[in-house]
Order: structure tokens, then C-alpha cells, then sequence
């Protein structure tokens, strides 16, 4: 009998042990432990030499994950956001370097750093006690951990850690009733969806995964403009945090892209002139805007006039931070866009060749890109002049 105690005793400390020492919130971060980076630079935790980084998120993986192909897409438009407000994103996982480098090879314009574990050494630092993988952990510039949990709460959490705005118990109890809505969701229970995400925009009245479901509601009865007067309700509410506000602008924009009418044409210009009031002083921030507006939104709503000016602005601001090339090389991009498409084509050119002279730094295939951009704009250059001079 009394080597059966014994003997439970021990199991209940193998099952046991690694909760009872389970990296909780509040606990100092351990450093990373890894063997080798193969894709992006090494990262460690907050070093003297580099006081500009505000956080860092860690998340571990796998490649056998059926979600890590859009785990990686997601990290990589996560990155490219928050790159520019001190956050430091990257990857580990415990699996071979081969298997890890072939699997990358589908996803080449990754932007963040992919280590892999010395010996699971950063694995059982951070993960003891948690089960399942993508698993994300976010660290303050206290070198604490501040959260972690699902990718899906990750853009969520960080937001409103940069803007000051992030609580633990509002975030468990918003959790609390995500998992309700998915119990409603099982059982196709609308009302139920629509009555716990009100719960939750209670808690915080921008919370994305509750928006998008009284959005819906109101995109499946046709009701746009409420939908976009909801989301510009919330904006307000969101007044102090612009890392919010520039998420729910992206949102308006995803309603407002597929209104290709003079009602869509409208909500885009005052959308586009309440961003340039938000964010009239971030170059950045405006190219983005103007980035996205041109890739994804009809020629036929763009208000050109206005895309004129924020994007003239946009170069402004970059060409006076002297120390952002990169940037100002993409704002002049785009600029060169708009010259085109409002028929100022030897601009467009001008502004095109310009810009390459600012893209030392990107990759191959961008600077290529941006090169066939300044050929396409001098043929387009060439036909008008010629369709000028026959007639």
C-alpha cells in the first residue's frame, strides 16, 4: 500500500509539475534559447543596445499545424503594422532546421525572425503548463509578460498594450463570452451571437470579433450605412488609442470598397478625410491608407483629388525624417500611382524613378517590380504624346 501512495504521488507530479511551474502574466520573461535563427535577425530580449523596441511577441509553432500557412501570413501583416511602433514579433519552433527551411520556402516574404529551439530549451521556459501550438506570448518594456494566448487575441491584446489601455480581467471575461458566442455558433443560435457580442462591446466597445458579428447583422439585412455609422460610433469611442482607430478605419474601408456606386465614392472621401485628420502627421500611417486604397478599392469611388493630397503630404513628412529611406521610397510610390491615374504621366515617371533611388535596402523582387512600374509609366507616356501629336 504504501508503494502505491508513493507511487501516485509521483504520478500526480509528472501530470502536475509543469502547471504548478507554468510561466503565468506578471512573471519576468525568460531569455530565448535558441540554436540557430534561420530567417531574419537574432532576437534578444530588450538589450542595452536598443532602447526603441516597446514589446515583443513570441509565439511558438509548427509546421504540421494546419494553420501554420496562414499563421505565417497573419504574423507577416502583423509585423509590417505594428514594425514602426517598436514590436518585434518572432517564431519558434522545436522542429529540424531542414524541415523548417522547406517549409518556408512557400512564404519568402516572411518579415520577422523564425528560431529554432536549443534542445526545447525556450519551449519549456515559456510553454510549461500550456498545451497546443501557435501559442502567443506578449512582453512588456518591463521585461514581464503581459499576456499570452491564441494568434486570434493577439492583434486584440496589442493594440491596446501600446495605447495604455489593455486589463487582464476584462480581457478573461471577454474571453468568457467569445467562447458562449462559439457555443451559439454550433448550434446556429443568431440571437445568441448577436446577445454576447453586445456583452462584450460593453467591455470594450471596439472589440473586433464583436463588431464583426452586429456588422454582419447589418450587411446581411443590406444595411451599409448603419454598418458604417457603428463603426465610426466605435472610432469615437477609441479616441485615445490610434492603434484602434487605424484598425477600425480599415474596417469602414473593407464595407465602403464594395460600394462601387456615388453612396461608396461619398463614405470613401469622408473616410479618407477623417484618417488624414487622425493621422495627418504619420507618413507611414497616410501610405498605408494609400496603399491599401489603391491595391483594393475600384478606380471608379477613389476621390482622386483627395488621394492627390494626403499622398503629396505623405512624401512631405517622409522626405523630412531623413532617416527612413525605405518609407519615403514607398510614399513616392505611391504618389507616382496617382499622377497616373490622373493623367499627370511625366510626374508619375519622375516620382517612379525617384523612389527606386530610395530602395537599396528592399528586396530584389520589390525594387524589379518598382523598375517595370517606371517602363510602364513611360510607354503609357509615350502613346499619349504620340496620340497628341497625331492628332
Amino acid at each position: 500500500m504504501k508503494f502505491i501512495k508513493i507511487l501516485m504521488f509521483m504520478v500526480c507530479v509528472l501530470v502536475y509539475g509543469n502547471v504548478l511551474t507554468a510561466l503565468e502574466v506578471g512573471d519576468d520573461a525568460p531569455p530565448l534559447d535558441i540554436a540557430r535563427w534561420i530567417k531574419g535577425p537574432p532576437v534578444t530580449l530588450f538589450p542595452k543596445s536598443n532602447a526603441d523596441t516597446k514589446a515583443y511577441v513570441i509565439f511558438f509553432w509548427s509546421t504540421w499545424s494546419n494553420v501554420s500557412p496562414n499563421l505565417m501570413n497573419f504574423i507577416s501583416r502583423e509585423s509590417y503594422i505594428f514594425a514602426k511602433d517598436g514590436v518585434v514579433f518572432a517564431g519558434i519552433t522545436k522542429e529540424s532546421p531542414n524541415r523548417v527551411t522547406r517549409f518556408l520556402k512557400k512564404f519568402p516574404d516572411i518579415n520577422f525572425s523564425i528560431g529554432i529551439d536549443n534542445q526545447a530549451g525556450s519551449y519549456s521556459a515559456y510553454m510549461q503548463g500550456t498545451k497546443g501550438v501557435p501559442m502567443f506570448f506578449i512582453i512588456g518594456s518591463d521585461k514581464k509578460l503581459i499576456w499570452k494566448g491564441s494568434p486570434f487575441e493577439a492583434n486584440r491584446v496589442l493594440v491596446r498594450v501600446l495605447g495604455g489601455t489593455f486589463d487582464l480581467e476584462t480581457q478573461e471575461q471577454i474571453v468568457k463570452y467569445r467562447e458562449k458566442i462559439q457555443k451559439a455558433a454550433q448550434m446556429l443560435d443568431n440571437k445568441d451571437k448577436i446577445f454576447y457580442a453586445r456583452k462584450i462591446l460593453k467591455l470594450d466597445p471596439t472589440d473586433r470579433m464583436a463588431m464583426n458579428i452586429i456588422i454582419d447583422s447589418y450587411i446581411i439585412k443590406g444595411k451599409e450605412k448603419r454598418a458604417i455609422n457603428f463603426i465610426c460610433s466605435s472610432r469615437k469611442k477609441a479616441a485615445g488609442n490610434r492603434y484602434i482607430q487605424r484598425e477600425l478605419f480599415f474596417l469602414e474601408l473593407s464595407i465602403v470598397r464594395s460600394m462601387n456606386n456615388s453612396t461608396g465614392k461619398k463614405y470613401l472621401a469622408e473616410l479618407m478625410s477623417s484618417y488624414n485628420t487622425v493621422f495627418g502627421k504619420d507618413s507611414n500611417a497616410l501610405n498605408s491608407l494609400l496603399i491599401i486604397v489603391l491595391r483594393d478599392v475600384p478606380l471608379s469611388i477613389i476621390p482622386l483629388g483627395d488621394m492627390l493630397i494626403i499622398s503629396q503630404k505623405a512624401v512631405k513628412l517622409a522626405e523630412a525624417n531623413n532617416q527612413d529611406k525605405e518609407n519615403l521610397g514607398s510614399c513616392l510610390q505611391s504618389l507616382a500611382k496617382v499622377y497616373y491615374y490622373i493623367g499627370q504621366l511625366d510626374k508619375a515617371v519622375s516620382k517612379q524613378e525617384k523612389a527606386i533611388g530610395f530602395m537599396d535596402k528592399v528586396k530584389k523582387d520589390e525594387k524589379e517590380a518598382a523598375q517595370l512600374m517606371v517602363t510602364y509609366y513611360k510607354e503609357a507616356l509615350k502613346l499619349n504624346q504620340q496620340s497628341k501629336t497625331s492628332n
